[in-house]
């Protein structure tokens, strides 16, 4: 009897860690590590339909010149520069693909501008 609770407990021990490890496929970026666009968009849409949320940044940053520099250098990256877009929001717009949309405008006004830099609007 003693076995079997010892083998039922590592099953559902080792059922709980694959759970997790199914999450983690589902959600992230398996070589960046990075959350998935749907993950973040559905996460931020709760977030932002909380009463208490009123004062929230959302930031997209992106590699200025990334295929040049991966097909230049690989993995072994010299300088890197960013261009970021960064919306303020004051619980003012419905849903997050609005907010997503303005960071992402920003970020692609930096990168027309020569890259490099930042941009911060109030949603």
């Amino acid at each position: 009897m003693q076995r079997e609770r010892i083998a039922s407990f590592l099953l559902f021990n080792k059922y709980k860690e694959n759970q997790r490890e199914l999450r983690v496929q589902a959600n992230f970026d398996h070589l960046s590590g990075v959350m998935l666009r749907s993950t973040f968009m559905d996460l931020s849409q709760k977030v932002i339909e909380q009463p208490e949320c009123t004062d929230l940044f959302i930031v997209l940053v992106d590699i200025d010149y990334f295929k040049q520099i991966n097909d230049n250098y690989g993995q072994r990256l010299s300088q890197l520069r960013f261009s970021c877009g960064v919306i303020h929001y004051l619980n003012n717009l419905p849903n997050v693909d609005q907010l997503y949309q303005k960071a992402d405008q920003l970020m692609y006004e930096v990168k027309k501008q020569g890259g490099g830099n930042a941009l911060l609007a109030r949603s």
